[in-house]
């Protein structure tokens, strides 16, 4: 029997995302690929969006901007359709990275503080602390590059703060 095609597609998404782990990129864009083509015959549209964004990681990884950005772009306009609010935010953070690490150090703040604020604000807005720290620590990390050490402060301030307010979170939990 043949397996569903919903669970091939997630399976290739997995393994695609083992293979840019390791760095072996292309199985990763070839398994991605394929991931992508099933998932988009299938219509499972919030794995297609994951895949895209996993998509522009590999692109990125391999010094393909533009194309990145095409998958990233592709992967926030399904995600808008299906008002996937957490997708987006994934692929806006994917994005401002690359913008981040590519872009003329002039340029390098305007275009990639955008695409993390508004991550950001949606991580924020869903309750997602832990993508919220990230984002934060990107921001500091982005300012930092820039030699803006104030500002690259105060974003790992609030990065460790919302880390640590999961950490007790976590604490504070009780056995039911």
């Amino acid at each position: 029997s043949t397996a569903d095609p919903s669970v091939q597609a997630g399976i290739l998404a997995a393994q695609g995302g083992v293979y840019l782990q390791l760095g072996e990129l292309t199985q990763a864009i070839e398994t991605t690929q394929q991931g992508l083509d099933l998932a988009a015959t299938v219509g499972a549209v919030p794995l297609q969006s994951h895949l895209l964004n996993q998509l522009g990681q590999i692109y990125d990884q391999l010094g393909r901007g533009e194309d990145a950005i095409a998958a990233y772009q592709q992967a926030i306009e399904i995600s808008n359709s299906r008002n996937d609010i957490a997708a987006v935010a994934n692929a806006l953070n994917s994005w401002g990275q690359l913008i981040a690490r590519n872009s003329r150090r002039e340029n390098r703040s305007n275009l990639a503080q955008p695409l993390f604020q508004t991550a950001l604000n949606h991580f924020q807005r869903l309750g997602d602390g832990q993508s919220a720290s990230i984002v934060l620590s990107n921001l500091g990390q982005l300012y930092e590059a820039d030699t803006q050490p104030a500002l690259a402060i105060l974003f790992y301030k609030q990065a460790v703060t919302q880390h640590e307010a999961i950490r007790n979170d976590l604490t504070n939990l009780s056995p039911t």
